[in-house]
């Protein structure tokens, strides 16, 4: 295996792959505590970033999850081979005040009710910038000019939602939401603009939570965190 390749060239050590498993066993088992610990820090968090991403053990497609706290700096990693909502529920039980921060995904919907969700405004951002691609000059009206707005207003959430609580930052809440509002009324034709349009007004007040908690409006922390762990993977295991 790669950790065997991995530990023979870095630090001149022979070990057999049963090895290998041996200690990573016995490492679960030494950890298992702390895992415990992060575990219920984060369930009693008042807000929580997830994000996930495909993860291949042993040639099967699994799935690498995040649940990261940033307020109490706590982070948590689960493989599974669901990609659904059954892990962020199983994750994730009870406390209905805790917000979720998260992409679009559907595996999310079903945690509606069951938590506060925040949607997040980088990938919004994101899908915006990504669209203009195929409308690069102002001719392509009006899906140029609808896009590049798109991209703008969620310029101006994010700014916004850093904001420290205060008269300034209610200001903005105002200013952003009325310009989302309007965006919103605009006619779009192509595929890129509609599909945004159609995501944002079937999100409603899933884009809004961080007004009312004082909290994020994006997940960049979950996506950096999984950014993280498939580079380390990759040089571990080479893939």
């Amino acid at each position: 295996s790669r950790i065997q390749m991995l530990l023979e060239s870095d630090y001149g050590q022979k070990i057999s792959l049963g090895a290998v498993d041996k200690m990573l066993a016995r490492a679960g088992k030494l950890f298992a505590p702390a895992v415990e610990a992060i575990t219920k820090a984060i369930q009693e968090g008042r807000e929580v970033v997830v994000d996930n991403t495909g993860w291949r053990v042993d040639g099967v497609n699994h799935f690498l999850w995040d649940f990261i706290a940033p307020e109490i700096k706590a982070a948590l990693f689960v493989v599974d081979r669901s990609g659904g909502h059954q892990v962020p529920e199983r994750v994730l039980p009870g406390n209905p005040k805790q917000t979720v921060v998260c992409d679009g995904g559907k595996c999310f919907n079903p945690l509606k009710g069951k938590k506060r969700i925040q949607r997040d405004w980088v990938h919004i951002r994101r899908h915006a910038k990504e669209g203009l691609v195929g409308y690069e000059t102002v001719a392509d009206a009006p899906d140029w000019r609808w896009l590049k707005s798109a991209k703008a207003a969620a310029d101006a959430v994010l700014r916004a939602a850093r904001l420290p609580m205060g008269k300034e930052r209610d200001r903005k809440v105002v200013e952003v939401r009325r310009r989302v509002e309007r965006l919103l009324r605009r006619e779009v034709e192509g595929e890129p603009a509609r599909k945004l349009k159609k995501y944002l007004l079937g999100r409603g007040e899933e884009l809004w939570t961080w007004v009312g908690t004082g909290g994020l409006a994006q997940s960049n922390a979950a996506e950096q965190g999984l950014r993280f762990h498939i580079a380390g993977k990759r040089k571990v295991s080479g893939g």
